[in-house]
């Protein structure tokens, strides 16, 4: 049993104890609905399933997306849909990998990987034709079998500069 002066760690996590692991069924089924949230959205281009998989209250902590958002009057969740939208435009041969999956209690974690080529203007960046490569780390909360939070690290300098080439 942890005393006070444990309760709180100077990492700001704690390990929870092994009676109050978390199900594995339930991190499998979150796992699950990751990759078919990707699914639908990344092979399918059905972005619906934002409207479907993430809650309405969803907040994405990516401080850019947000001041976007903000600027925009869109909620978190509209501010996805918008991003991808353009997203898929700019790059319409994208494909997303999944390089590693990992979950606990109500976190997924993926580790991703996108390829495809520069057709279209993104976010002020006219098309350049080149290749481009964004690597990901993402972490998404689930609450009641749909996402409710996302933070992300996102690769923008492996981005940049490949698009850049062509102008």
């Amino acid at each position: 049993m942890m005393d006070d002066s444990q309760t709180q760690s100077p990492l700001g996590y704690t390990l929870p104890e092994a009676a109050d692991a978390s199900d594995p069924r339930q991190e499998h089924a979150n796992k699950q609905l990751f990759l078919e949230v990707a699914r639908q959205m990344f092979v399918e281009r059905d972005l619906g399933a934002i409207d479907r998989f993430y809650a309405e209250d969803y907040v994405n902590y990516d401080p850019q997306r947000q001041v976007r958002a903000r600027a925009a009057g869109l909620t978190d969740r509209q501010a996805t849909r918008d991003f991808f939208e353009h997203f898929l435009t700019a790059f319409p041969d994208v494909k997303l990998s999944v390089d590693q999956l990992y979950a606990e209690g109500d976190r997924v974690v993926a580790v991703t990987s996108w390829r495809g080529t520069h057709k279209g203007a993104f976010f002020g960046m006219p098309p350049s034709g080149r290749p481009i490569l964004i690597r990901t780390a993402e972490v998404f909360r689930i609450r009641d079998g749909k996402f409710q939070d996302h933070w992300d690290v996102v690769d923008q300098s492996a981005l940049m500069p490949q698009a850049r080439q062509g102008q």
